[in-house]
């Protein structure tokens, strides 16, 4: 059995990887045996983890930070926003969603230098596709789609907001006076809204 409270999976060519946000360590398991192998000690409270080449990532929500496993046990923190809940490879960077904060952090693994980037309220997940990243808002019922060179990119809303819902209903009218139309409110922050 794994340790702990399991709480994301990894695979790499050195196994399958768990993160454990109760020991705050992984643990690799040999899928030849399904032995779980001596965990490795990572930040307070991993909840994600990714493989970039051989290299594990993980996000820990409880230090805001991530901790780079190099192999075996040399782990190198790298602080990021707070409470990083998600963490992509992506554009030759790894990226981190932090959900306390609103922001996306961006490593550069060749110096583990980081920059950030407000997103929105509450970023959970990450992935990347199409050369963007895409992060999801769940407090704000939307996605956010990142361009990896300019940092920037639209918010699409999925389903409805409140705050859109609330400014479509009724007399259409924003609080400004501005008609509003269904699939075309910017009132609410994001590019597209209650589609």
């Amino acid at each position: 059995p794994v340790p702990g409270a399991p709480t994301a999976i990894a695979v790499n060519e050195q196994g399958v990887w768990v993160a454990d946000s109760f020991g705050d360590a992984i643990t690799p398991i040999d899928p030849e045996t399904d032995d779980a192998l001596a965990s490795v000690p990572v930040g307070d409270q991993p909840v994600d983890l990714v493989d970039d080449g051989g290299e594990l990532w993980v996000a820990n929500a409880g230090t805001g930070s991530v901790s780079r496993v190099l192999g075996g046990d040399e782990v190198q923190p790298v602080d990021v926003g707070e409470g990083p809940q998600a963490v992509a490879v992506g554009a030759g960077v790894i990226w981190v969603a932090n959900s306390l904060d609103g922001t996306v952090s961006r490593i550069d693994p060749d110096t583990n230098s980081t920059d950030t980037t407000r997103v929105g309220e509450g970023p959970t997940d990450l992935a990347f596709g199409g050369g963007s990243l895409w992060v999801s808002l769940g407090s704000a019922g939307s996605i956010k789609r990142i361009d990896p060179w300019s940092g920037s990119g639209p918010s699409i809303a999925l389903g409805s907001c409140s705050n859109c819902q609330r400014m479509v209903s009724g007399s259409n009218r924003s609080s400004a006076g501005a008609t509003l139309s269904r699939g075309n409110v910017k009132d609410c922050g994001v590019e597209r809204c209650c589609l």
